[in-house]
């Protein structure tokens, strides 16, 4: 029961991370005027929100809320995350995009 778990949310992170970097990525390449004075934080968490919505669009409206709200604030909790170890030398990388 572990290992199949196990893969299983694996394969999941997998995929939603791999649907971030190509969200990101196309945000970046078609509206980059448009958001060029917007701090990172915030361009990170509209792509973890399309993210999100995106993973749990199959389900319904009401998930895809939710995953919309839960992958902005992951994603925004682990870009202050990183700023925070980045301040303290403890990171020598920022996630930006």
């Amino acid at each position: 029961t572990v290992g199949k778990e196990t893969s299983r949310f694996g394969n999941g992170f997998a995929a939603a991370g791999i649907m971030y970097y190509v969200i990101a990525g196309g945000m970046n390449l078609l509206f980059e005027d448009e958001l060029e004075g917007v701090e990172h934080i915030y361009k990170n968490m509209m792509c973890g929100a399309a993210t999100g919505m995106l993973f749990k669009s199959t389900l319904g409206v009401i998930p895809c809320i939710v995953g919309g709200l839960l992958g902005a604030s992951l994603i925004g909790g682990l870009t202050l995350l990183t700023e925070e170890g980045n301040k303290r030398g403890l990171v020598a990388f920022e996630m930006k995009f």
